[in-house]
């Protein structure tokens, strides 16, 4: 019988009856009793016991049929590859044991006394395994005996016995090593547990089988949207009860030499509605017992094409009884001693084989699906499917845990190309953010984004395009994410844009900030809204965070004249009802990383106003409401000040988009970042579709 009808046979059977069954394949019949022995000698003193239940799921499965008068043997035609597993997942001592058990069962118990047959049949195999040499010789001395002088084993059983060893013989020759499969780039685990069935419907076609220690294979294609003539090597791996996550990984590598992606895929019991669907991709997965230790190498072919337009189109999402349409969200992973907040998703499966397929230097990504039942694994392979089939390309791995590094420029985008000297000079817009999350939505509104590098500059930057005002001509966008460092870094980051690509005339600071909420009779500011520093940036230089001495202003920095006219221009079409950026914002909020954390559907609105800039985050309530009265501040952020200082510097203007994602309180949080830096990224690219190409863009003075 071939794999793929073993694989047909087990389907069903809970975690670790399959290996039960390699055992149960030695004898040429069994009964309870002898099953019994079997799972307390092999399968007890183990990591993860076998319960007493897997005996009865393998006695009624289709692997084990009943003959009558209480026994049972395993399907014929699956007994050869079964010993063949045996021997090639357990070692030659195992089968060796387990014929040493059937002898003794034999000797010492009644069970086949009453059928003399059975009870030769037995000795004789167990012999065949122990001693060959010795069993040859008992069946030809007793075959002759039979022939002179008549016994109760007949001719026919003579037959069958020497056709059963000759078969067990080429069994248990030792295989030749299974042939590495080269063209498998994306393996797609799934945890121990019963047989997932999110399997069957990812892949086209099964190619393959391969039955490892730790895992149980199937290898096909997924169809590519990229490239219609050549798919997307897969494989999918199951993998069993007990395997070490680094032995996971240590196989997928022997077997499947270029593989480049590890996809974890599974389901997990829901938190609260069991019959509201979710497909959960991680955003950052979190392993080991102290929770300090963020898993870096995420997939950026997979993050581009989950964050990308295409993925909801592509997904066909599978017809059941409940007619729920999963929503898709990102959040965090953590392995099961961490300590999670609400929205976390606990889990002791993803943490581990990321860590271990990021020690081997492949890149992975995390997608679950809830509540843990058939529906929701049908979700998640249709979301599977489509995320693979959309994706240009595997293996490129960024350096942030968290996959809003998408538009990162910190670092190791193994496709970055360097950029020619004409590339340089093209680029007249500069934009600077300063988180991960603030990038990512900042390269979703740019066209043909792609990474960039300038020699001798370590700085990875994004260079795209957009519209301008006139017709067919369009913007050379440069985009650069922050270090970690504060101010001063992005004044030197400004300085460092300014001079890799000599003719920007223009740095916008894009991003989130904090809303400081209004008086009685004012116009209320909301989260996801959108700020504009068209009264410039206050400076209040180093504060302190709670109830301490008042913030002193620095100074008041104007921004760019000409980008101030077309947000007037914005401003008159607003009035006449024409808001090009919400276009924008309908259109990727659907992407889970933007999506509105509420349900209301009321539009972002525009705020023109100074934006204060400080090196802290300000948390005490009169501090702010001071700040708002005297400086007619609207909003917060830490790096603006900076930014504007090192384009001045270098003789670029500047200029500030933000989007509210909290109020810098006790209720803040980071639930609303992706919202507010997609209406931010949207709106700066509705200002730049009203920025000239050519005109007075000169250097303000600060006052």
């Amino acid at each position: 019988m071939t794999t793929g009808a073993l694989t047909e046979a087990i389907r069903g059977l809970p975690p670790g009856a399959v290996d039960l069954a390699r055992h149960a394949a030695v004898p040429v019949a069994l009964d309870a009793r002898f099953l019994n022995l079997l799972r307390v000698n092999f399968f007890v003193d183990i990591p993860v016991p076998l319960p007493y239940e897997t005996e009865a799921a393998l006695l009624l499965s289709p692997v084990v049929r009943e003959i009558g008068e209480g026994l049972y043997e395993v399907d014929p035609a699956l007994r050869n590859t079964l010993l063949s597993e045996l021997v090639s997942e357990f070692g030659g001592d195992r089968l060796g044991r387990v014929a040493a058990l059937l002898e003794q069962y034999t000797d010492r118990s009644a069970a086949w006394h009453a059928l003399p047959e059975l009870e030769n049949a037995q000795r004789l195999t167990a012999l065949s395994l122990l001693d060959p040499e010795r069993a040859h010789e008992w069946l030809q001395r007793e075959k002759e005996a039979s022939a002179e002088v008549g016994t109760a084993l007949g001719h026919s059983w003579f037959v069958a016995m020497e056709n059963r060893l000759l078969q067990q013989q080429t069994a248990l020759l030792p295989a030749p090593p299974p042939t590495a499969i080269p063209w498998i780039t994306v393996a797609i685990v799934t945890e121990p547990g019963p047989p997932n069935d999110l399997l069957d419907d990812v892949i086209d076609e099964v190619f393959d089988y391969r039955f490892l220690r730790s895992l149980k294979c199937q290898v096909g294609v997924i169809p590519s949207e990229i490239d219609p003539d050549h798919g997307h090597g897969v494989v999918l791996a199951a993998v069993n009860e007990g395997a070490s996550a680094d032995r996971v990984v240590d196989e997928l590598i022997r077997e499947f030499p270029e593989l480049r992606t590890i996809i974890v895929a599974g389901t997990f019991p829901a938190d609260s509605d069991p019959e509201a669907y979710e497909i959960v991709v991680a955003r950052r997965v979190v392993a080991g017992s102290e929770g300090m230790s963020q898993v870096p190498g995420i997939d950026y072919g997979l993050l581009s094409a989950a964050s990308g337009p295409a993925i909801p189109a592509a997904v066909v999402w599978p017809a059941h009884e409940t007619g729920a349409v999963p929503t898709v969200r990102t959040a965090t992973f953590v392995g099961p001693n961490q300590f999670a907040e609400p929205g976390v998703v606990v889990d002791r499966f993803s943490p581990a084989i990321t860590a271990a397929a990021d020690a081997q230097g492949l890149s992975w990504f995390v997608v679950q699906g809830t509540p843990n039942d058939g529906p929701a694994r049908a979700c998640v392979a249709a979301y599977l499917r489509a995320l693979v089939s959309t994706a240009g390309s595997f293996g490129d791995r960024l350096p942030s845990p968290d996959p809003e590094w998408a538009a990162s420029t910190t670092g190791a985008l193994s496709t970055a190309d360097p950029v020619s000297p004409r590339s340089a000079l093209d680029a007249t817009v500069g934009i600077i953010t300063a988180l991960p999350v603030e990038a990512h939505a900042v390269r979703s509104v740019l066209d043909d984004a792609r990474p960039t590098m300038i020699a001798g500059d370590p700085t990875r930057y994004v260079l795209g395009s957009v519209p301008g005002p006139e017709p067919g001509h369009e913007h050379t966008v440069v985009l650069a994410t922050l270090p970690p460092d504060g101010t001063r870094s992005a004044a030197t980051l400004a300085t460092t844009m300014a001079r890799s690509f000599p003719g920007l005339r223009l740095v916008i600071i894009c991003g989130i900030a904090a809303g400081i909420r209004r008086s009685a009779g004012e116009e209320e500011i909301r989260l996801g809204d959108i700020v504009v520093a068209t009264d410039g940036i206050v400076d209040f230089g180093h504060t302190r965070t709670a109830d301490g001495p008042e913030p002193r202003p620095l100074g008041r920095t104007p921004p760019s004249t000409l980008l101030l006219a077309a947000d007037r221009r914005l401003q008159a079409s607003e009035a006449a009802g024409a808001m090009p950026w919400l276009e924008t914002v309908h259109r990727l909020a659907a992407i889970p990383s933007f999506m509105r954390p509420d349900s209301d559907a009321d539009d972002p609105t525009v705020h023109r106003a100074a934006i204060g800039s400080t090196d802290m985050l300000l948390r005490s309530s009169r501090i702010r409401a001071e700040l708002a009265r005297q400086y007619e501040v609207v909003a917060l952020e830490m790096e603006g000040a900076g930014i504007a200082a090192g384009a001045v510097r270098t003789g670029r203007s500047w200029f500030m988009v933000r989007g509210i994602s909290d109020f810098g309180d006790d209720s803040k949080s980071d639930s609303w970042q992706g919202y507010a830096a997609l209406t931010a990224a949207a709106y700066t690219r509705s200002l730049l579709a009203e920025y000239p190409a050519q005109g007075p863009e000169r250097a303000p003075n600060v006052r």
